[in-house]
């Protein structure tokens, strides 16, 4: 993703703009309180392929060894969830710049989420994914305070 587009983005995301592919896939639907302004229209129309390819939901052949190569080349990859039916954000760790807006995996909460799993059922990870949106974060069991 682009310096550009991620201004793009933190913009929408500051004015209360939510973004989404139309159903044609070739079209972004714009939903708000009150319409953008004529400028971030043109960077909107400008960079709408590559804000389309962020926010298309991806095959099912992505996989997590593809996660995991552009997390660690990028430091960030945005990425459709079907689970949780929104566009999430994989990171290297809390350090790296994330558009406003993308609830945050890191490397380390991935890491722990799956400590002898294979897999996650899907309300699993909803549960976790509202409680990440309310501002928590996956910790292991030794970063937990007893009471």
């Amino acid at each position: 993703m682009t310096a550009e587009v991620r201004r793009i983005l933190d913009q929408c995301k500051a004015k209360g703009i939510i973004l989404e592919p139309a159903p044609d896939g070739e079209h972004l639907d714009l939903h708000y309180q009150e319409p953008p302004p004529e400028d971030l229209r043109q960077m909107l129309r400008a960079h709408k392929q590559e804000i389309l390819s962020l926010l298309k939901p991806q095959t099912p052949l992505w996989h997590a060894q593809e996660i995991a190569r552009a997390v660690q080349k990028e430091g960030v990859c945005l990425f459709w969830s079907d689970s949780v039916q929104e566009v999430i954000a994989f990171a290297k760790d809390d350090k790296q710049s994330v558009p406003a807006g993308f609830v945050t995996y890191t490397s380390a909460e991935l890491k722990e989420l799956h400590k002898g799993k294979a897999t996650i059922a899907p309300q699993t990870l909803r549960m976790i994914h509202a409680a990440k949106k309310a501002g928590g974060k996956v910790v292991g069991s030794k970063d937990v305070l007893e009471c």
